[in-house]
């Protein structure tokens, strides 16, 4: 079986992070090249005085593969002191104690699929009515990351299979009628912005007539501080970091879009992972002003504010949908009460589990 690079991933590193808290994705320095082109590595964790360094892949592996994966990671995990590694995969061929004097851990790992198509089943969210009013138009691009995918693909994207999706009933049929129980979506995709032909938006080239929408910013806790040091999750799968640093940006950035461009009304959503969508409901005039939306980032670029320009400059993007799921982590992708963001807390939400 074929999963979801990301989906896959963070999943088996939430499942050890029960264990002991891990640093993940973690660049080990090398002198004669720069910090991007470090090597990496999925993650490292302490237990009892030792250092594990774990690397998942996604898919089953056969001996062949197994022994080209260990030897790579060995021979680079000897280079920099490191004598135990836990390789994980949904399932091997063939295992191993130690390969070039490196003690050798192999997990099995298999992702809890049926508690997705759980949460599709019984999902019926009452949407803000500003939500509502927005998806009933039926102008928005829906697309799903799928949780399963095909052999030479890290990702499976689908589109939505209704010409127009304007309700909750809508999505729901549409996901259902996608994933049959088998392959069900890892996150859902709705476009920012409202289309002519919703449906033709997936498709690169096809040409589109926008109608407006919404202004959306993406504060996300890990561009803020990946440059400085890496992630370090919990059991729940939160990294404490990326939501301390994206909470301090957002309230910089609510701040700046009040005072400065008289912006007022706003809707916060927890995406379930490293941060937060801020979508602002009172710039209806300007959704669709590049230029506008070009000066607002160089704004916050001179006020060292970070977010995620791409998402807000791009205006065929597509974000996260309000109160589907993001499977990585298991929290439903929640709309927050604005007055009280500053005592945010993960724990506050309720994660879809056994």
């Amino acid at each position: 079986m074929f999963y979801d690079a990301r989906f896959y991933e963070f999943q088996a590193l939430q499942e050890q992070a029960k264990i002991a808290p891990i640093k993940i994705n973690v660049r080990l320095p090398h002198s004669l090249k720069r910090p991007k082109e470090w090597p990496e590595v999925d993650g490292i964790q302490e237990i009892d005085g030792d250092e594990w360094v774990i690397e998942i892949k996604s898919e089953p592996l056969d001996k062949n593969k197994m022994a080209e994966v260990l030897n790579d990671r060995t021979k680079l995990l000897k280079t920099y002191g490191f004598h135990k590694l836990r390789l994980i995969a949904p399932r091997f061929e063939k295992t191993y104690d130690r390969v070039n004097d490196i003690e050798v851990e192999c997990v099995e790992f298999v992702p809890n699929i049926k508690l997705i198509n759980d949460f599709y089943a019984n999902w019926s969210p009452q949407l803000p009515e500003r939500f509502a009013m927005e998806l009933r138009t039926g102008w928005h691009n829906f697309r799903y990351r799928m949780a399963k995918r095909a052999k030479k693909h890290a990702q499976r994207f689908l589109n939505q299979v209704d010409k127009r999706i304007s309700s909750i009933k809508d999505l729901k049929e549409d996901i259902l009628r996608l994933s049959q129980g088998k392959n069900p979506p890892v996150k859902v995709y709705w476009s920012a912005l409202r289309y002519l032909d919703p449906k033709q938006l997936y498709y690169r080239k096809s040409s589109n007539y926008v109608l407006g929408g919404l202004l959306v910013f993406d504060v996300d806790g890990l561009k803020i501080h990946y440059n400085m040091f890496p992630c370090t999750i919990n059991g729940m799968g939160i990294c404490e970091y990326c939501v301390r640093f994206s909470k301090m940006h957002l309230l910089k950035l609510m701040n700046v879009l009040e005072k400065e461009y008289k912006f007022s009304d706003f809707e916060i959503v927890f995406t379930g992972r490293k941060g937060f969508h801020l979508y602002v409901f009172d710039a209806k005039e300007t959704t669709i002003d590049k230029q506008f939306r070009s000066k607002v980032l160089h704004r916050l670029r001179e006020l060292r504010i970070k977010v995620d320009e791409a998402v807000t400059a791009d205006l065929k993007r597509v974000i996260s949908f309000p109160t589907s799921l993001n499977a990585e982590t298991m929290f439903p992708i929640s709309i927050l009460n604005v007055e009280h963001i500053d005592s945010f807390s993960p724990a506050k939400i309720r994660k879809w589990e056994d």
